[in-house]
């Protein structure tokens, strides 16, 4: 090869690496942190309402708030619009009222949380950023390390409550995977197929301030109590 044909060669390598496209890193937020907050004010609808605006923050350019509409765009560009519902602006508190705020943005996940407050109890909406579809889960969802499971839990036990419930992360859908209708909360993640919860002492236990931790593990036959593990 000539010197001046070795050139254009480099030259050539040199295009074609520059017109590769480049796939987008998330942008660094801390989503794990996200998810502790919305779970420490869950049960708390001030808070959550004065929460958003530090959501928003981290969010800026994707969500935003105008009045009583929650505005998230979608990665594709298009937009998911969320208002608060015609009665909660009535000077007498209605129990129809639904309010929804941004919980946490987690753009690893391509998901929105949102919280759909309500005067009494509430839910939240998981949305996928790229395809819009909506699922309504009971609590902050908790993502395994990989992304393609996550946990949620609901404690009230008097009020039917889902318990345990582990979903699978496919693509920009969700699907329910197991349920264990206890009261529970979230403890940890170790690895992709390892789920720590922590359970609340049972009424009249000895030592009632203590809470117990089960975990529960994935395997070929699906999700299941880990041998030799408490029982909850």
């Amino acid at each position: 090869m000539t010197k001046r044909r070795a050139v254009f060669f480099l030259l050539a390598l040199v295009c074609a690496a520059c017109t590769q496209p480049r796939v987008a890193s998330p942008p660094a937020v801390d989503e794990m942190a996200q998810i502790a907050a919305a779970d420490a004010v869950q049960y708390d609808s001030a808070r959550v309402l004065e929460a958003e605006a530090g959501v928003l923050a981290l969010a800026k350019g994707v969500a935003r708030r105008e009045r009583d509409t929650l505005i998230l765009t979608r990665e594709g560009g298009r937009t998911v619009e969320l208002a608060d519902t015609p009665t909660c602006g009535r000077e007498n508190y209605d129990v129809h009222c639904v309010r929804y705020r941004l919980a946490a943005w987690l753009p690893s996940r391509h998901a929105f949380v949102v919280d759909a407050v309500r005067y009494e109890g509430g839910s939240y909406l998981l949305i996928d950023a790229r395809s819009g579809n909506r699922l309504e889960i009971a609590s902050p969802p908790h993502f395994s390390p990989d992304g393609t499971h996550f946990a949620t839990f609901d404690s009230d036990e008097e009020s039917g409550a889902d318990g345990i419930r582990i979903w699978a992360a496919r693509g920009a859908s969700y699907a329910s995977e197991w349920n264990l209708q206890r009261a529970a909360g979230f403890a940890r993640w170790d690895g992709n197929d390892r789920l720590v919860v922590k359970f609340e002492p049972p009424p009249g236990a000895r030592h009632p301030a203590a809470e117990r931790e089960a975990a529960f593990v994935r395997s070929g036959a699906g999700w299941k109590l880990e041998p030799g593990g408490q029982k909850p």
